[in-house]
Formats: structure tokens, C-alpha cells, sequence
């Protein structure tokens, strides 16, 4: 991975301003940036790395234990078993063996409660419900583990997608990569400013080469 030293000054790359900024920051540069610590984010960097991908992934740490819950699918589960992470969720998982479908409307007239059994086509469960808390934990001890990912423990707080790639600003430092998956809501952001503006120039194109005919 390269480290270029240097002074980050105003700049416009796709519609996108990075303002002026006058103190030493880091440019890092990656195959591939992920964007989000949660586990969709972490999972992309796991399998990216685990492959021996060069990838960085930025996010920060959250300060307060996440009691929501993942329902994983048999496939999400053995997708974490390749990727060697299930063996560190499997005491904390709850097997899903019964999918209920419930109409929660106040409507008059509700459609009537479904029931999925697994035992019905011949499995034991169809996946797992485990909280995110601990699959998060599993999830970051693996990616700690492996020599192709380097975390930055740091919130995105700019993209800019130009020819050469994507830019990814933090507060103290810059991401240059090939591919970024956005697991996190700058990118997606930045994603629909960067088609808007895609779609604008066609339309503005289009319209002068109307006009020349």
C-alpha cells in the first residue's frame, strides 16, 4: 500500500469541493475501500482480504453496543463459516426453525398469519438470529486478523469519484482507490450526485446535438 505525505488544497473533482485545507494529511492508496464498520461493511472487507484483495476499510468504532438482531439465512451462515468468522457466533446464535408472516396492518378485513416450518422441506433451521453485538465483535477479531486490511478507525466525510478512481475524505486523511463499496450513507450520497450530474450533462448533450441537426 503507498503513503504519499502532502497538503491537501482546494479542488473540485465530479461536482464534489474539497474545501481548503492547509495541514498535513496522509494519502493512502487501496484496490478497494469499504465505507461502513457494521456487518455488511465488515463482511465485504473480510471476503475482499480473505481473497488477497488490498482493501481499507473506514469506520468507526461504536461507543455503545449495538442489542439489535441479524436473522441470517443458511447461506449467510456458511458464507461466515468460509470466511472463518462462525465459529466465534455460534454460541450466541439462535436457530430459526419457524418464519412467521404476520398482516400488522389495521386494516378490517387482515390476511391470516403464515407459518414456515423447517422441519416441513427437511431442515433443522433455516438460518440463525444472532445480535448484531457479538456478530460484529467476530466479525472486526477477523478482520484484525488478516495482513491485506488495514482499518482506519475514522468517519468518511467526503467522496469525490473522478477518472482515476474514487477519493474517499476522513478528517485526517485521504483514501485513493480503484473500487469503493459504500456501506455507509457519504458514499451513497455521493453516488446519486455523481449520476445526477452524469445524467445532466447526457440530457445537455443530447439537447445541443438536436439542436446541430
Amino acid at each position: 500500500m503507498g503513503e504519499i505525505t502532502g497538503t491537501c488544497s482546494r479542488r473540485r473533482r465530479s461536482g464534489l469541493l474539497f474545501e481548503e485545507d492547509e495541514k498535513q494529511v496522509s494519502d493512502l492508496t487501496t484496490e478497494v475501500a469499504v465505507v461502513g464498520g457494521g456487518p455488511a461493511g465488515l463482511t465485504a472487507a473480510i471476503a475482499l482480504a480473505s481473497a488477497g484483495v488490498e482493501t481499507v476499510l473506514i469506520a468507526k468504532s461504536r461507543s455503545a453496543p449495538d442489542h439489535r438482531t441479524t436473522a441470517l439465512l443458511a447461506s449467510s451462515v456458511r458464507a461466515l463459516d468460509t470466511l472463518g468468522v462462525w465459529d466465534q457466533c455460534r454460541e450466541h446464535a439462535a436457530p430459526l426453525r419457524v418464519l412467521r408472516i404476520v398482516d400488522d396492518t389495521v386494516r378490517l378485513l387482515r390476511s391470516p398469519e403464515v407459518r414456515f416450518v423447517a422441519g416441513e422441506i427437511g431442515l433443522d433451521a433455516f438460518g440463525c438470529n444472532i445480535e448484531n453485538r457479538f456478530l460484529t465483535a467476530a466479525l472486526a477479531a477477523r478482520a484484525d486478523a488478516l495482513g491485506a486490511l488495514t482499518r482506519i478507525e475514522d468517519d468518511a466525510t467526503a467522496v469525490g469519484i473522478h477518472d482515476e478512481g474514487v477519493t474517499i475524505r476522513c478528517s485526517g486523511s485521504a483514501v485513493l482507490t480503484r473500487l469503493a463499496i459504500g456501506a455507509g450513507a457519504p458514499v451513497a450520497r455521493a453516488l446519486r450526485e455523481f449520476l445526477r450530474a452524469q445524467n445532466t450533462k447526457y440530457q445537455a448533450e443530447s439537447a445541443l446535438s438536436r439542436l446541430s441537426n
